[in-house]
């Protein structure tokens, strides 16, 4: 994966990357996860169909590619970056939801079991902020 940052500076990159199912896999991409539609799909609770399409929209964006396939038959996809920072306000509507989906994230981490390794620094949240 391609240690940087993707820059969000219009308001429709931002809407893009706030979709709560969209932001949940690249946590989970962020994280190192190479997933097909199909397994994204089961993290999120879409069909294969709809994680297929927000997956393209990912790839537009940059923040998604094709990854190599083991057996040519699956399609995996991995992050193309390892997060995301903005250079423009978002409106309030769209704050509201980017920070819903930073609490999520969070809960997330908390609720977690800590790292088998005893490493703090790993896990999906804080690859996902700027640092």
């Amino acid at each position: 994966m391609v240690a940087e940052r993707r820059e969000l500076s219009d308001l429709a990159q931002m809407r893009a990357v706030s979709h709560p199912a969209r932001w949940r896999v690249l946590e989970e991409m962020w994280a190192g996860r190479v997933l097909t539609a199909t397994e994204a799909a089961e993290v999120v609770g879409l069909t294969p169909s709809a994680m297929s399409y927000h997956l393209q929209q990912l790839a537009r964006l940059g923040l998604v590619e094709r990854d190599e396939s083991a057996d040519g038959r699956e399609h995996p996809w991995k992050a193309s970056t390892d997060g995301v920072f903005m250079t423009t306000r978002p409106d309030d509507p769209l704050g509201r939801t980017m920070m819903q989906n930073l609490s999520r994230s969070i809960d997330r981490l908390v609720l977690s079991a800590p790292p088998v390794d005893g490493d703090p620094g790993r896990g999906p949240l804080p690859s996902a902020i700027a640092r």
